[in-house]
């Protein structure tokens, strides 16, 4: 069995599902996720489980099984924290904390039953299974009402998303430290370039702060504000995304899943170059090798 432990936004949650997925599938054995970080950080963030609203394999753990499945891990895990850094084995239970923020090939090697904690943002550790990861990350349910007149616009124009990731990387302080955010002449080089590739071009704005984006954001192109999607509802502004021929995306796991997901081959993503504030950081394996780093 393979446990995947949830955490953090809808990105995080999808980046953690797919290695997950690889993991099952290659093992041929059930997925399962433990989303009790939710429950126990509800009054602190407003991060739900959102992976539901997509056509995804596995189901919920239950707290009694996640407990019964790291039992023989719990009897020895002081003496293995030591000798392996948080990774180790205990009979046929591995425990597998994320090291670094780069690929860990060791990691598609483990068989058996494995509790998966980390971000694992790399498409290194799903890219041979895309066809299953696209299939199950499509959505349940059909777009109805706005998000179906857009997803029509967005087909039929030379359409590329671009996201503006502010929210809590502006307001609470350490994630401010930690990740900062894309400046608006990120936004102004991004759009220049991909205009020079594309006849018409449309920027769909995608923000969780719209209206700051709509008062500062200064690009002679057409652009649509999309702002009608309230929370619950983040699953549509990444098939949005997907949905454009080209991509603009923050230093965010949510828009870098809107880009991945999408299926143009002609596609053209732009990232940011920098990530994280700290350069030290190695994410060399993020970002596929066809995006363009600005």
């Amino acid at each position: 069995m393979i446990i995947v432990r949830l955490f953090g936004g809808l990105g995080n949650q999808m980046f953690q599902y797919a290695l997950g997925r690889r993991l099952s599938y290659i093992n041929d054995c059930p997925l399962k996720f433990d989303t009790q970080w939710y429950m126990i950080n509800q009054e602190k963030t407003d991060r739900r489980y959102l992976l539901s609203s997509f056509n995804i394999a596995g189901e919920i753990a239950a707290k009694e099984e996640i407990d019964a499945f790291l039992e023989k891990w719990n009897r020895f895990y002081c003496i293995f924290n030591k000798l392996f850094k948080n990774r180790g084995r205990c009979s046929d239970v591995h425990i597998v904390k994320e090291r670094h923020y780069r690929f860990d090939l060791e990691i598609l090697n483990i068989k058996g039953n494995v509790y998966l904690d980390g971000y694992w943002q790399s498409e290194r550790y799903f890219d041979e299974i895309r066809d299953l990861i696209l299939q199950d990350f499509m959505a349940k349910e059909a777009l109805t009402g706005k998000n179906s007149h857009l997803a029509e616009n967005i087909l039929n124009s030379d359409s590329i998303s671009m996201h503006i990731r502010r929210g809590d990387y502006i307001s609470d302080e350490r994630s401010n430290k930690y990740h900062g955010v894309c400046d608006l002449g990120y936004y102004e080089r991004a759009s220049s370039k991909i205009a020079q590739h594309v006849a018409n071009p449309v920027f769909y704005v995608f923000s969780d702060e719209v209206p700051w984006a709509r008062d500062n954001l200064s690009i002679d192109f057409p652009l649509v504000f999309v702002d009608h999607n309230l929370p619950g509802k983040e699953s549509e502004d990444i098939r949005l995304m997907a949905m454009c021929r080209h991509n603009i995306i923050a230093n965010s796991s949510f828009s870098w899943w809107g880009a991945w997901l999408n299926r143009n081959p002609e596609k053209m993503v732009i990232a940011p170059q920098r990530w994280f504030t700290d350069n030290k950081i190695d994410t060399r394996d993020l970002i596929p090798n066809s995006w363009i780093r600005l």
